[in-house]
């Protein structure tokens, strides 16, 4: 590039572009110097990787450092991620091959003297923020950087990168719009250094465009168009100030005539309210007249159909007390027959009556007689039964008298049922 060029790129105005990033890989013996050595500042640049020399002889305790990605190789072969904390009698067949850092990485790759599509020499300085291996997949990743990329290829890698991601890019655009592409520049960036190193467990978070220098001479010459921008400007002001001026003191007359004619409409506004307040009194008091002629009307109605249900009423009244006296009348007829009827029935009832108590009567006498026949026919017959037991008793008496007689068991029982009977029937006999 000639120096003129570069030279044009030189402003203290617009700023410089910062310088490139380097990305280191260090060396150790001591596996808990990891964490030290990668957070530790180094003017050669930025580690990110740790190598650890393998041990001479087995360790008699190890101790793998948290907050980096340690890797293990077992007799040259790679075993996958070391867990933190410590590890006992770890022998000389393995070593730590590496130890990746798991912090983001803020890479700078400034790119200079690009040129725009009409030909105007500019420099982008360009920030970059990566990490190596997701959470998800670390190991995995770490792996692939390491035995694929490694600190200096991706330093390179991402130096080509940009800056063929940016001259093509810069290339299609105008350097009046180069200040106006930032997030479209940065968004095609970071998918393109995605889709690029993602396969090596890289991955960008981020692209940042820090500052864009344009030619001194282009800037001066913009300058100077951006002041007579502002020159033009005023004087448009001052134009349309005067402009303003004027139509405001052809406004006020304007405005002065609109009043004028506003207060005679306002006086033809009220006068025609006057009349209309006129007429609609004038309707009120029609509508009024009406209104009463009306009511006059309904109430001569009202008291008619009140004289004629009064009429109505007295003729109800009337026919209802005739029908009232015809009622009782017939009421009282029939009350005449039914007291009638009721007599005859009396007689009637009390000449059966009679008969049948003279028919009574004469039926117990017939009665008493049989009944006095009989008992007359029942007390011989049972003298005669009384008159046999006594003298059958007289003969018992006398024979017991004379001789002693003992009588047991059944037939003594017989004796004195026989004498128990002739005391009933004594008995029944006196009575």
């Amino acid at each position: 590039m000639p120096n003129n060029q570069v030279d044009q790129l030189i402003d203290d105005v617009q700023g410089s572009v910062r310088g490139k990033t380097h990305l280191i890989q260090l060396y150790t013996t001591d596996p808990d110097e990891g964490p030290r050595l990668i957070s530790d500042f180094h003017p050669q640049g930025i580690p990110i990787v740790v190598v650890v020399d393998p041990p001479s002889c087995c360790y008699y305790k190890l101790n793998i450092p948290h907050g980096i990605v340690s890797l293990e190789q077992v007799w040259g072969k790679h075993t996958g991620q070391m867990s933190p904390g410590y590890h006992c009698c770890y022998c000389s067949h393995k070593r730590i091959a590496a130890m990746i850092t798991k912090n983001a990485v803020q890479f700078n790759t400034p790119i200079e003297a690009c040129p725009t599509k009409d030909n105007v020499r500019v420099s982008v300085d360009i920030g970059i923020t990566f990490h190596i291996g997701k959470e998800e997949t670390r190991a995995k990743d770490c792996e692939q950087f390491l035995y694929y990329l490694g600190a200096n290829k991706l330093q390179e890698l991402l130096e080509q990168e940009s800056e063929e991601s940016i001259r093509n890019f810069i290339r299609t655009q105008k350097v009046n719009r180069i200040r106006d592409i930032k997030s479209e520049l940065t968004s095609q960036m970071m998918a393109e250094l995605n889709n690029r190193f993602n396969q090596y467990g890289v991955y960008v978070e981020q692209v940042n465009v820090m500052n864009v220098i344009i030619p001194k001479d282009l800037r001066i010459a913009l300058q100077q168009a951006t002041a007579y921008d502002v020159f033009l400007q005023n004087q448009v002001r001052f134009q349309e100030n005067v402009k303003l001026r004027l139509m405001n003191e052809e406004n006020k007359k304007i405005q002065t005539l609109k009043r004028e004619n506003q207060k005679k409409m306002l006086e033809l506004n009220n006068h025609f309210i006057m009349e209309e307040i006129s007429l609609q009194k004038f309707k009120v008091n029609t509508e009024t007249d009406q209104q009463i002629r009306i009511i006059q009307a309904t109430q001569n109605q009202e008291i008619k159909m009140i004289q004629a249900q009064v009429m109505k009423n007295l003729a109800e009244q009337r026919a209802k007390k005739q029908a009232e006296q015809i009622l009782a009348e017939a009421k009282a007829y029939k009350a005449g027959k039914m007291i009638e009827v009721e007599a005859r029935k009396l007689n009637l009832i009390e000449s059966a009556k009679a008969r049948l108590e003279s028919a009574q009567q004469r039926l117990k006498g017939q009665l008493q007689e049989a009944d006095a026949e009989n008992d007359n026919q029942n007390n011989l017959q049972m003298k005669r039964k009384h008159e046999q037991r006594m003298k059958k008793t007289d003969n018992l008496r006398k024979l017991m008298k004379d001789k002693s007689i003992v009588i047991g068991g059944q037939t003594g029982e017989n004796l004195l049922d026989y004498f128990k009977e002739t005391g009933e029937m004594v008995d029944d006999y006196d009575n």
